[in-house]
């Protein structure tokens, strides 16, 4: 575990520490935090991905949710996902995350969202220049796919359904101890939980991340574009079971309608699974999504 600090993001690089046959041995991922995680709560989740896949993973938070401001902006500010300040932020991502990736050289880099860290993804993908974009990406349960809301129902809406997902949820998700819990954390935090929830909560209210994973979804189709994977989960947090079938069509239509597809092409699956929105806490089916978003290369 190798960890360091550039700007305004600290990075955890997580290597196998078992000997097994790597999915693919000339690619390293990227794994984008999802709301309130740090290196404590998710470290040994991901480390016991990258041990059933042996290839390394980069693991940050790209919405700096332990900090007041980012880059001069207040972090509410900041974590917008749309317009300028959207572009500017993912590019400022998208530069430290290359940065960490650089020391591997490797030749693919398949780039995994969940939930908040969707928005991250995606934006870094829309904005970086041809030769910054990643190779795969993998996007779970990380858009809002009803009609906007306000702040204070969209918090609201978040806490029932975390009571439900408590109660509901019963997946059996192994996880391996590696002592990330007892590290110490390299910054301060400057957030209570409340504020880091009021900070990201633009991220989940309005229909951008739908539109951008279109966006995505239609350049899937062209040579030289990444692979993207698409997980909905049908319990999840985006919407019920018809808002995701619509638009897990709606992707499909970009997709196909694309005027650069190529005849035997596919670079591209979006599906609508069964699972609760903790169930992306599995570093199992995590690893399953992780092998059928390279299968797509």
């Amino acid at each position: 575990m190798f960890m360091s600090t550039t700007h305004e993001y600290t990075s955890v690089t997580l290597e196998p520490t078992v000997d097994v046959e790597p999915i693919r041995s000339d690619t390293i991922g990227f794994y984008a935090m999802p709301v309130l995680a740090n290196l404590n709560n998710t470290g040994d989740r991901i480390q016991t991905m990258v041990d059933q896949l042996g290839i390394p993973f980069v693991m940050s938070d790209l919405y700096a949710q332990r900090k007041r401001t980012v880059f001069g902006y207040t972090a509410k500010t900041a974590n917008q996902v749309t317009g300028d300040i959207y572009r500017d932020m993912s590019l400022r991502r998208l530069d430290f995350v290359h940065e960490k990736l650089a020391a591997y050289n490797a030749s693919t880099v398949v780039a995994m969202g969940d939930s908040l860290g969707v928005s991250a993804v995606q934006g870094m993908q829309l904005h970086g220049e041809f030769d910054q974009r990643f190779d795969a990406l993998l996007l779970r349960d990380g858009w809002n796919l009803k009609p906007q809301i306000g702040k204070v129902r969209g918090l609201g809406r978040y806490a029932v359904y975390q009571i439900k997902d408590a109660l509901f949820s019963s997946g059996d998700r192994t996880v391996h101890e590696y002592g990330y819990g007892e590290q110490d954390l390299e910054e301060a935090d400057e957030t209570s939980t409340i504020k880091k929830l009021v900070n990201v909560a633009d991220t989940m209210r309005g229909p951008e991340n739908r539109q951008n994973a279109t966006t995505l979804a239609g350049r899937a189709a062209a040579s030289g574009e990444a692979a993207l994977n698409i997980v909905c989960l049908r319990q999840g947090l985006s919407g019920n079971q018809e808002d995701m079938q619509e638009f897990v069509w709606d992707l499909r239509k970009a997709y196909l309608h694309s005027s650069h597809m190529l005849p035997g092409h596919s670079k591209f699956r979006a599906e609508v699974v069964d699972g609760w929105h903790s169930d992306l806490l599995d570093p199992t089916r995590g690893a399953r999504d992780v092998r059928n978003t390279l299968g797509l290369l």
